[in-house]
């Protein structure tokens, strides 16, 4: 998608994450909600964790404590394949 163009995430690149990297504050991170992925900033509001995008005309989302989330790891680069 286009929710991080604004970090120079393109739709259709491949990112690279470290699953074992620590993550926190500002970090840019794969996460998973449910059955789906994304790639956001994480970041602590009040004590609830958001996932800011990096493009204005995208969405803040917030995960509660019921929510089926998971960070699946700290983007360390992308790809962007030439086809």
């Amino acid at each position: 998608g286009e929710s991080m163009i604004g970090r120079g995430i393109l739709d259709g690149d491949f990112v690279m994450i470290s699953p074992s990297a620590p993550h926190g504050e500002g970090d840019v991170i794969a996460a998973r909600l449910g059955d789906e992925a994304t790639v956001k900033t994480l970041t602590y509001r009040d004590g609830t964790t958001v996932l800011v995008p990096a493009n204005p005309n995208e969405r803040e989302i917030e995960v509660g404590p019921a929510d089926d989330f998971a960070v699946l790891g700290v983007v360390c680069g992308i790809f962007r394949p030439y086809f």
